[in-house]
């Protein structure tokens, strides 16, 4: 466990905080959002995030399956050879986010990012809103279940205010079909609620972990990565 100075340098499973212009624009908006109640910083911090991060992974599997059907089309494939082309960049574009290391600046230049984008993204943006008393990322490994097996990440938040402790996985509720988020990982994630509420869970197999949290201190919010 180490204490940072800042969300800067903070690695949340291989995705990081970089600067850009769109970001610095979003940090404005959420230090806008201090002297606010929770509920409404909480509920306007998760529609900042919905709006400027499409789901990767359903990304991936649609541009995919696109770039698969344009191709079989032998009959017309000099004529659509630039749809091919354009649907074969986007597929590999997502895939790189969908499993490889990379920082928020990219995420929001290609406007999708994976769990662990949309989590980190929701709390830098929820320090600097000054949400919330305490707010933790947990994350696990993962096995996709789409047309490709894939180890991925699942990831989401948690943030404790007044004894209560809030719970958004915002890469499930940014995908625009729903199936693909059946069952669900914050449903999953509450039977281990009350061991995480008093230390960080690790272990193998799948099990959640609380990978950086944020804390209300008397000298203000510390974040800490564990």
């Amino acid at each position: 466990m180490r204490i940072l100075p800042s969300y800067f340098g903070l690695d949340v499973c291989g995705a990081r905080v970089g600067a850009s212009e769109r970001f610095g624009e979003l940090v404005v908006r959420a230090r806008g959002l201090r002297g606010r109640g929770f509920e409404e910083k909480f509920d306007e911090l998760r529609e900042i995030v919905r709006g400027e991060l499409a789901n990767v992974y359903e990304e991936s599997e649609w541009w995919g399956a696109k770039y698969d059907e344009l191709r079989r089309n032998v009959f017309n494939r000099w004529r659509m050879r630039r749809e091919i082309e354009y649907a074969k960049r986007q597929s590999e574009k997502f895939d790189y986010l969908l499993s490889s290391n990379y920082s928020l600046r990219e995420a929001l230049e290609a406007r999708a990012g994976c769990a662990r984008a949309h989590a980190l993204l929701f709390f830098v943006l929820g320090y600097e809103a000054e949400l919330g008393e305490r707010h933790f990322i947990c994350a696990r490994k993962n096995r996709s279940m789409g047309s490709r097996t894939r180890e991925l990440w699942d990831a989401f938040n948690g943030v404790v205010w007044q004894g209560q402790t809030k719970l958004v996985n915002l890469a499930q509720e940014s995908l625009m079909d729903k199936s693909f988020g059946k069952g669900g990982v914050v449903k999953d994630f509450l039977f281990e609620l009350g061991k995480l509420a008093r230390e960080s869970v690790r272990g193998e197999n799948g099990a959640w972990e609380v990978v950086c949290s944020y804390n209300l201190t008397p000298e203000g919010l510390t974040v800490v990565e564990v």
